[in-house]
């Protein structure tokens, strides 16, 4: 029988663990040119399609405050441009054209080639949608044509954003205006704190210690006395156990009764 090892005592953990990254790392972000003609690299002049380096374009003459809008801001300008004209509003499509227009746009640009529309909507919807009904929406094309944030930016925009929030519940009052103690906003700001102190310092380590019994034998080593008793040496040893008893309570005599441990008739014991 092979020995257990005892499990071993938690360790403490470094004091500056390595993070783990689940995302995929990104590309270093790219300067976007979008309308200078003279720009070798810009959007306009590495389109392969110049219908679509042409829609572009329009959109730059017709609608130029589309191209001046940041992301939010264009979103809600060209939803309510799309509303009044009883048209759907931007949806998961057009978020998936415009993913691939500038994941094509980053492709392009690290080989120093074209951009193929084909691999902006492959996958997403056929070449007659695109270029039907994409095309021929300035709203729809401004919002594919805005550059999404990097993901890494976006992230630690909203972590900041969230740090604040925080600081703001630290400033919750604890003590109404006659003094008396608010339990909501009492037990909140304990949360937070210690939520901040575990993140700042850790959690508190807990250690648990954890032992193995380990016992030896062998199964060939017989113990004594392990061999069977016979039904009448059992029968004896049960009738002696009965006088024993009525002895001892003597106030309270036991009268020993006869135990049979034969079988009865017709009990074939199956």
């Amino acid at each position: 029988m092979a020995d257990l090892l005892p499990l071993p005592l938690d360790e403490t953990p470094d004091a500056n663990p390595q993070r783990v990254h689940t995302a995929i790392p990104e590309s270093p972000p790219k300067e976007v040119i979008l309308l200078d003609r003279e720009a070798p690299r810009s959007v306009l002049n590495i389109i392969r399609q110049e219908e679509v380096a042409q829609a572009i374009e329009d959109i730059a003459f017709e609608k130029p405050e589309y191209l001046d809008a940041d992301e939010r801001e264009l979103k809600k300008i060209v939803n309510d441009e799309l509303r009044k004209q009883d048209r759907n509003v931007i949806g998961p499509l057009e978020n998936r054209l415009r993913v691939g227009f500038w994941n094509e746009y980053n492709r392009a640009q690290d080989v120093r080639g074209k951009m193929d529309m084909t691999n902006v909507y492959a996958g997403v919807c056929t070449r007659q949608y695109f270029f039907h009904n994409i095309l021929r929406s300035k709203e729809r094309l401004a919002w594919i044509m805005c550059p999404p944030v990097a993901y890494m930016n976006a992230m630690e925009e909203a972590l900041l954003h969230s740090i604040e929030q925080i600081r703001d519940i630290l400033d919750a009052p604890i003590y109404d205006k006659k003094g008396a103690l608010i339990p909501k906003n009492a037990e909140l700001i304990l949360r937070t704190a210690q939520w901040l102190d575990q993140r700042v310092k850790g959690a508190i380590i807990q250690k648990v210690d954890t032992r193995a019994l380990v016992l030896h034998g062998s199964m060939n080593n017989k113990p004594k006395d392990s061999e069977p008793v016979s039904m009448d040496k059992l029968q004896s040893q049960i009738e002696e156990l009965a006088l024993r008893a009525a002895a001892k309570f003597k106030d309270a005599p036991i009268q020993a009764t006869a135990i049979s441990l034969e079988p009865e008739s017709g009990d074939t014991g199956e």
